[in-house]
């Protein structure tokens, strides 16, 4: 009413990214589509619209600045602010009308934002959207529409009557029998994020951090992920560094489909793209590969694999035939443990398999136990065997 124009960008991502999706969607997943097949849409534009302006009203706790040089206000409750609350004409949000308010006051702005999340919670696309984001994100890429209806039917009620109780929700995402079952097909898994993998891969190699200015203030983490210039930054290289993905979408598209099933994360391991992040990850492997120095003095960390060096011999000494003959079979044995392990009991494909051994086996002959292993667990982790995991 007083020409004010509420911003639309909360309100968006709000129905787009946190509750609804872009597209109505049945009990199984599907997209309702209409008479002539074209999908319908979750929300139009007035909705944004009408969001936006119930949802004004709030600030941010000025008073409650985060410490720190850049801290910002976030740190605390926000508050209600009737002079910014929306006071014009009624507006229609997903069908239902709320009416003018003249005179907004602080209730006004709290029920107006519960009425909101009630009305947007009551929505069988929500609760459809909200299960299938759970599986995605903690089971498969690729759930049945069966295992999205149950996880949608404990959504809609927990047994007691309750709707969107999140313990209910996560219980049926992971004790599914989707999820639980032996028999899984070959497309079950997820894609996993580089940043993922290549973290795996650091905790797994049982990485050594050396004294330096990249430690942090406990002395305990290596801030090797942003704060490293050159072949070291592997991930700010990929453009996968944490906390700042590429866009508010994360690092892959939203909408990114393999075979027509909404797969996101799986773009990050198209073959150019593995090929890229493979040309990072290789040179930053032969550096945290180096022997370890006699004393703690450079920047850099260092794989350790004491655990993996230890079983390596183990198995080594107790194989049998000529030398050459033993190291083969140490070297495949712990090709397929580091493989099951990195990768969550999934085998290699038998040429993945076969180029891995080959390559630690015959490249890497010569290399101390140690190395031979750093090499070989970052080899596996640029598999496209490795994009998924289950």
């Amino acid at each position: 009413a007083r020409g004010a124009v509420p911003s639309q960008n909360f309100a968006r991502e709000f129905l787009q990214l946190f509750s609804r999706g872009l597209f109505a969607l049945n009990r199984d997943g599907t997209i309702v589509r209409d008479a002539a097949g074209t999908p319908v849409k979750s929300y139009t534009l007035a909705d944004v619209n009408a969001l936006a302006r119930l949802l004004a009203g709030w600030s941010l706790p000025f008073a409650n600045k985060m410490p720190g040089a850049e801290g910002t206000y976030a740190n605390g409750i926000m508050n209600m602010s009737p002079a910014q609350a929306y006071d014009g004409p009624a507006v229609t949000l997903l069908g239902t009308v709320f009416p003018q308010v003249a005179v907004p006051r602080a209730t006004t702005i709290l029920s107006r934002m519960n009425a909101c999340l009630d009305l947007v919670m009551a929505q069988q696309t929500t609760a459809v959207y909200i299960s299938k984001q759970f599986i995605k994100k903690m089971v498969t890429d690729t759930p049945s529409g069966a295992y999205i209806a149950r996880v949608t039917a404990a959504f809609e009620n927990n047994g007691s009557g309750v709707r969107g109780d999140l313990k209910s929700i996560i219980t049926a995402v992971l004790l599914d029998p989707e999820a639980r079952g032996n028999s899984k097909p070959a497309s079950f898994g997820r894609a996993q994020e580089w940043t993922l993998s290549v973290t795996k891969g650091v905790r797994y190699a049982e990485m050594h951090p050396l004294g330096g200015q990249y430690l942090s203030p406990t002395g305990v983490a290596w801030k090797w992920v942003t704060d490293m210039g050159g072949d070291v930054n592997v991930l700010g290289r990929m453009g996968q560094a944490p906390t700042v993905p590429p866009t508010v979408f994360g690092d892959y598209p939203f909408e990114y489909q393999v075979n027509g099933v909404e797969a996101p994360a799986a773009a990050l391991w198209r073959t150019p793209a593995i090929l890229v992040n493979v040309a990072h990850v290789l040179p930053w492997s032969k550096r945290l590969a180096d022997p370890l120095p006699a004393a703690p003095g450079d920047d850099f960390g260092r794989w350790d694999l004491t655990a993996s060096v230890d079983l390596f011999n183990r198995t080594l000494a107790a194989a049998q035939g000529t030398p050459a003959q033993k190291h083969t079979a140490a070297v495949t044995f712990m090709v397929d443990r580091v493989s099951a392990d990195l990768n969550q009991g999934r085998a290699l494909s038998p040429l993945a398999r076969l180029q891995t051994i080959s390559f630690v086996d015959i490249d890497c002959a010569s290399l101390a136990a140690r190395e031979k292993l750093a090499w070989m667990i970052n080899f596996i982790r640029c598999l496209p065997d490795s994009a998924v995991v289950v």
